[in-house]
């Protein structure tokens, strides 16, 4: 895997963060209806919706630019460590890609393949990561903190997914699902803002 300086992925990381937060936002405001507990992120991107195409291109775009994100974050880091978190982080960023690219309507459920798939490798990379973070002070015990909490809700989520697929039944009506996938994503971009931000000081103390 090509190796990425720490502020260069930092960089690339922020604009995964804020490309996402900033058309998810012109997407769910400019859907009628749209709520936290009542819609699936995904619905966002399905093609009924006015805005369909601003949430497929910030999956799409947050995925590309979370790919040299992936590659710099784990600098300091042991090499295994850092190999494996890498290449978990940008397996995650490539199923984002093709989340955007396959819609909820796309044929043989593949929305849904690549979504689970997403959400798996998600929580796989940030848990790996939780522990050498929090003991190593370049990331530091908030680092190690975010990363237990997202990975946390990223396994709550999917549990409740798959809960509601054996029983038949949206638990609470699919409230429980539906708030936990939103709280995941951003407990996730708030962990990956954070790590951004000592990426860049690390990058910064290697130039001083």
């Amino acid at each position: 895997m090509v190796r990425i300086e720490p502020r260069t992925g930092a960089l690339f990381g922020f604009a995964a963060v804020a490309v996402w937060v900033v058309l998810y936002l012109v997407a769910a405001l400019s859907t009628p209806g749209y709520t936290i507990t009542g819609n699936r992120l995904s619905d966002l991107g399905n093609p009924s919706r006015p805005a369909d195409w601003v949430f497929n291109s910030a999956c799409i775009l947050a995925g590309l630019f979370f790919l040299p994100f992936a590659s710099g974050l784990g600098a300091g880091m042991r090499e295994w460590m850092r190999r494996v978190g890498s290449y978990l982080l940008s397996l995650a960023a490539i199923f984002l890609v093709l989340l955007g690219i396959f819609h909820e309507e796309s044929p043989y459920n593949l929305h849904f393949i690549f979504s689970a798939l997403f959400f798996i490798l998600f929580m796989m990379a940030i848990s790996h990561y939780a522990v050498g973070m929090w003991r190593n002070p370049r990331y530091g015990k908030v680092s190690g903190i975010l990363s237990v909490i997202a990975s946390g809700l990223a396994l709550l989520f999917i549990v409740a997914v798959v809960v509601e697929a054996v029983g038949g039944v949206p638990i609470a009506g699919g409230v429980v699902s539906n708030v936990l996938e939103h709280v995941t994503v951003f407990a996730g971009l708030a962990w990956a803002g954070w790590n951004g931000v000592r990426l860049f000081a690390m990058g910064r103390s290697r130039q001083d």
